[in-house]
């Protein structure tokens, strides 16, 4: 049988567990005692009721009798304040009540004492009506005896059980006293004894714990010795590994020199294969642009003219003026292609004049008003009452501002309003456009400008996306700036024109950036309609299908 070790913080906890348990023990004897004086109480508060209770009825039909037998009010008073205070004697005893036989008991207490009470009540009630023959025959008749017995037994009986509760209670005290002092010893002198136990086992403890730090400084100094020893050695094998650790670590440089060259020259191959994949990308993106934006025009061109040839159409102005508008969108969209080439390229010339700001905004304005008429959008000028001159070339600023005019009138909500101003801020003239429409998300604000990027969050729309890329090169190349605000989705978007005020005293020989250039085309004043005209070359590119449709219909259906 394996022999059991008792260490001395297991000492100390089962000590400490015997301690917690007697105090508990205590506890619940105690909390024994105080329910067994609390029963004691009870008892006495039950027999200082029962017998207040006799006195009360005993007052209340001698003070009932005298006022049966004088008529004086104030037995009248003294007996119906002794029925009041019965009642509430009774409520006592309820409270004092603790065990099922003292409650039937009292509930058969209760209804000799109602008994009583009313008859009590009855006598009175027969005085107050003087009917004294009646009052005399009840007094005569000593009704109330027998309930006077049978309440003494009831109360009586009452007392004798909470006196035998009282006793049988007390008893159990007694023994539960005895027991307890016989447990308390008991537990005091084992806890007592684990204590000492443990008190003599860390003493035996701290013993061994010196003896072996005793040793342990003994072998310490032995091995500073040897330490000693080993480092004269370790010193002369550090000089020699010194030598070649420098020798390593210039091999190690040159590895590293090595390395850092192979991965620039990874990450610049990953750069240009990047930028590869994003030109790529772009290119074929901008090819499918192109394709789509120049074949709606020409399909709708093809269409009509196929008609005309056809001899199917009555009315050719309609047919005609299709084909003008159309063509004119194409000539437009190849002339933005063009402008944003010669951008690039450094060939976008200007032919500079004095011109007045309104006059440009007023023309912008009234090519934009059939785009706005046909989406509902009214557009609301606030210009100064001074003319504000700049220098520039007239057309590429009002195609600036159309664009620009024609973007807030795109993104406008049907029934919307666009905001136009035009006024001057420390040697600038500022031209501003309001819209409350969409807006632009903030992750796209900083590519709006960009030529071919369209917000792919919002819904898609006819264009190539070159119109406000095409605005900013203009203003750029007129020593100016232009910028856009936006609160987010549904919030509108503000763009603001700046360029520097001008006269004719500073109109001089052109420089580089305003050489002079090509006429504009037929189709330059139709920039603030791009997107209808576009909207309206889909449609123009599906009508003629759709005649020539009705027309066969119309012949199949003929009678043979």
């Amino acid at each position: 049988m394996a022999k059991v070790r008792l260490s001395a913080p297991t000492a100390l906890k089962i000590a400490l567990g015997c301690f917690v348990g007697l105090g508990l023990f205590i506890y619940q004897r105690y909390d024994q005692s105080v329910r067994s004086v609390t029963i004691e109480a009870a008892a006495t508060d039950l027999e200082r009721s029962t017998a207040a209770l006799r006195a009360l009825l005993a007052e209340a039909e001698t003070s009932a009798r005298g006022y049966a037998l004088t008529g004086l009010n104030r037995y009248f008073d003294a007996s119906t304040n002794a029925m009041a205070d019965v009642a509430i004697q009774m409520g006592r005893l309820h409270e004092s009540t603790s065990t099922d036989d003292q409650r039937r008991r009292l509930v058969e207490l209760e209804g000799v004492v109602d008994a009583k009470v009313s008859g009590l009540r009855q006598l009175l009630d027969l005085r107050r009506t003087n009917q004294t023959d009646a009052v005399q025959a009840l007094v005569a008749q000593q009704a109330g005896r027998a309930g006077d017995d049978r309440i003494a037994l009831l109360a009586g009986a009452m007392v004798d059980d909470a006196r035998s509760l009282t006793s049988t209670q007390l008893s159990r005290l007694q023994q539960m006293v005895d027991t307890t002092r016989w447990v308390m010893v008991g537990l005091f002198f084992f806890a007592s004894s684990l204590l000492l136990f443990a008190v003599l086992r860390i003493r035996t403890e701290l013993r061994r714990r010196l003896d072996a730090e005793l040793a342990l400084r003994t072998a310490y100094a032995q091995v500073e010795e040897r330490v000693r020893q080993r480092t004269a050695e370790l010193v002369t094998a550090n000089s020699l590994l010194r030598e070649s650790e420098d020798r390593y670590r210039q091999l190690v440089d040159q590895k590293d020199q090595a390395l850092m060259e192979r991965s620039d020259a990874l990450a610049r191959e990953q750069a240009a294969r990047s930028d590869a994949e994003l030109a790529n990308r772009f290119r074929d993106r901008f090819l499918a642009t192109v394709s789509h934006e120049l074949r709606t025009p020409l399909n709708a061109i093809v269409g009509w003219t196929h008609l005309l040839r056809a001899g199917m159409m009555q009315d050719t102005s309609r047919a005609l003026e299709a084909i003008d508008r159309n063509a004119a969108l194409q000539a437009r969209l190849i002339d933005d292609l063009l402008d944003v080439s010669r951008m690039e390229q450094g060939r976008f010339s200007l032919a500079p004049v004095v011109v007045d700001v309104r006059a440009i905004v007023d023309a912008a304005v009234a090519a934009a008003e059939p785009a706005a008429r046909a989406k509902s959008v009214s557009i609301a000028c606030d210009l100064d009452d001074d003319p504000v001159t700049v220098l520039g070339d007239q057309h590429r600023l009002q195609q600036a501002v159309a664009n620009v005019l024609a973007n807030a009138i795109k993104f406008s909500r049907p029934d919307g309003t666009v905001r136009v101003s035009v006024a001057t801020n420390e040697g600038s003239a500022r031209i501003e456009v309001q819209d409350a429409g969409e807006g632009i998300d903030a992750a796209f604000l900083p590519h709006v400008f960009q030529p071919f990027r369209q917000d792919t969050t919002r819904q898609a729309r006819a264009g190539l996306g070159l119109g406000l890329a095409i605005t900013r090169g203009i203003v750029e190349r007129h020593q100016g700036a232009i910028s856009v605000e936006s609160g987010g989705r549904d919030r509108g978007t503000r763009f603001c024109l700046t360029l520097p005020l001008g006269s004719q005293s500073d109109l001089t020989v052109p420089d580089e950036d305003f050489r002079g250039r090509e006429p504009p085309t037929a189709a330059g004043d139709l920039e603030a309609a791009r997107g209808v005209l576009s909207s309206a070359a889909d449609g123009d590119a599906t009508r003629p299908l759709a005649r020539g449709r009705r027309r066969r219909r119309a012949r199949y259906q003929q009678p043979h």
